[in-house]
């Protein structure tokens, strides 16, 4: 849908609607309090004024700029890394959870990480026909560079004996050559 009706850049697109989803969400959550609440007085109207500027906020930084870098990382780097990242979130949660929480991990848990990081790693090998591609891709860049390098050198004999390259085309040169 949005392929076909929506021209402009993907990073616009992503602040327009995680824009639009969090001001849905402070208007929702402002017109709705929790079940159970007392009535919106002052003091509790402006504690949860808070928290609805809190959740705009949060959705500003943690799902525009998030999402956005999440756009520019799939630009840049593929999606093969970005989900090898996405993938290993939960491994990085529960190591910083042990290192800087002190947490424990159960034995159980620790096997079913690194049952999930080893297939994460297996899963994002690429294969032999991605390598070939990339080798053939780098070789022809390469090739480029080195014709962009070598053209300049690359010179010929014309029939009076001089030599001449890609460079020596103009034609006021020729007409001062000797006949």
């Amino acid at each position: 849908l949005w392929e076909r009706h929506y021209h402009g850049s993907p990073y616009a697109l992503n602040t327009f609607k995680c824009t639009l989803a969090s001001a849905g969400f402070a208007v929702l959550a402002t017109a709705c309090p929790p079940p159970g609440s007392p009535p919106l007085t002052a003091p509790l109207l402006a504690a949860h004024r808070d928290s609805v500027l809190y959740l705009v906020l949060s959705g500003v930084c943690g799902i525009v700029v998030g999402d956005c870098c999440w756009l520019l990382a799939l630009q840049r780097i593929g999606a093969v890394q970005v989900l090898v990242c996405a993938a290993l979130k939960p491994f990085l949660a529960a190591a910083l959870g042990v290192v800087a929480l002190g947490e424990v991990l159960p034995p159980m848990a620790a096997v079913a990480l690194l049952v999930t990081v080893a297939g994460v790693a297996l899963a994002s090998l690429p294969t032999p026909e991605a390598l070939e591609a990339r080798r053939l891709r780098e070789q022809e860049m390469t090739n480029k560079a080195l014709d962009l390098e070598l053209a300049p050198l690359a010179a010929e004999e014309d029939d009076d004996g001089y030599t001449t390259s890609a460079e020596d085309d103009d034609p006021e040169d020729a007409a001062r050559a000797p006949a």
